[in-house]
């Protein structure tokens, strides 16, 4: 018979000399916030709304707001109060909101289209030097903004696919930024764009918008939604370790509509299509039982969280988790401590010591094999000892 009290003391020893190569919990616990009137940061409903996205375990608020240039060809980008940026004093207010609240904030200012033709959006916007010049003036804007106003980190950009090749000038984006804003900055690639970003090195983190396809089925259950991430994950983690192995991975956006399919096509606006409230629930589940497994990743902004705190709801169709069993699901993974074994809110001794009673054990599911693989092993322990 093993003693426990020998391989105890060996794996605080490990723990202790490992914790820098340890995987790190989830650093950014967020979800985007969303706001599409000139005042619609301002109101209580925001406050309280807010307020509720702290108690469902977010520990970081994406605070959008959203510029426009008139077309694709365009190089003035500006606030269009007639459409839905929200004006500076309430962005301002969703900040101080967040701040009184303990959340940190990313501030992600986005550039829309006032004028699109049919099928054009930001991913269309072609680069030019003027265009760069009027961005420029934009980013430097909100990156005085959120210095100002304490803002913890700042996203440079947007999904903006026609100008990503010109990296030189974004590269000079990058480092005005700097001179404005003094902590750090990413920038939010759309996905299948990520590994077309060379410039990642002017960045803190790697950032993707990652609406992927996982099937190609209305009705994928949980093993097969898992599978597709594990699939993924596996994909960004290669290209990742390969090209950028000392930049972490922030999912800026992700999220799944409440309905048949939205799998298959998660960045697509529903609005006719039958309810699937498991589907979104189960994606959530998929994402987040693979990627907090996996070294790379640094956490995720779901997409979205509504300034109106009774926003979704079990017959809402669109993305938001407000109100749905995904935000049960969040609230599961944001507040839950890996390795804390007997739900003291801490990994200690006794921890380690519950974890030794099943190591090293190669036929078990559940607790404590927390990567999901069928036996408890040094994957699971280096997933106790980050939270050590």
């Amino acid at each position: 018979m093993i003693n426990r009290s020998v391989e105890t003391l060996f794996l605080i020893i490990v723990i202790t000399l490992l914790k820098p190569f340890n995987c790190d919990a989830i650093e950014f616990k967020g979800v985007n916030y969303t706001g599409w009137s000139t005042n619609a940061y301002s109101t209580p409903d925001s406050n309280l709304s807010l307020a509720r996205a702290k108690d469902a375990g977010c520990q970081w608020i994406s605070v959008n707001v959203f510029w426009f240039q008139d077309t694709v060809t365009s190089t003035v980008i500006e606030p269009n109060y007639r459409l839905y940026s929200v004006s500076p004093g309430s962005v301002k207010v969703a900040v101080d909101r967040c701040h009184q609240l303990g959340l940190k904030v990313m501030l992600k200012p986005n550039v829309d289209l006032a004028h699109p033709l049919a099928g054009q959006w930001r991913g269309n916007i072609l680069p030019s030097d003027a265009w760069f010049e009027g961005y420029n003036n934009f980013i430097s804007y909100w990156a005085d903004f959120a210095e100002a106003n304490n803002v913890e980190m700042l996203c440079i950009g947007c999904e903006l696919n026609g100008t990503i090749s010109w990296a030189d000038s974004w590269r000079d984006v990058a480092n005005n930024v700097r001179t404005h804003f003094s902590r750090p900055i990413v920038y939010a690639a759309d996905h299948d764009y990520e590994q077309s970003v060379s410039w990642w090195d002017a960045l803190d983190y790697i950032g993707i918008d990652a609406y992927y396809s996982l099937t190609d089925s209305n009705d994928s259950n949980l093993a097969q939604l898992t599978a597709a991430w594990v699939s993924r994950a596996n994909s960004i983690g290669s290209w990742r370790n390969a090209n950028w192995p000392n930049k972490n991975v922030i999912f800026t956006e992700v999220g799944y509509g409440s309905y048949d399919g939205s799998n298959r096509h998660p960045w697509h606006s529903p609005s006719t299509e039958p309810l699937d409230i498991n589907e979104q629930t189960d994606c959530y589940n998929a994402l987040l039982s693979v990627c907090t497994t996996r070294n790379w990743w640094a956490g995720v902004f779901w997409w979205s969280w509504k300034t109106d705190p009774n926003a979704g709801g079990p017959a809402d169709i669109n993305t938001t988790p407000q109100n749905k069993p995904a935000q049960q699901v969040l609230t599961d993974y944001y507040t839950t401590i890996t390795g804390d074994l007997d739900d003291d809110k801490d990994v200690d001794l006794n921890d380690l010591t519950l974890f030794c009673d099943h190591w090293p054990d190669q036929n078990i599911v559940g607790w404590p094999d927390f990567n999901n693989d069928h036996g408890v092993n040094f994957t699971d322990f280096a997933l106790l000892g980050a939270n050590w």
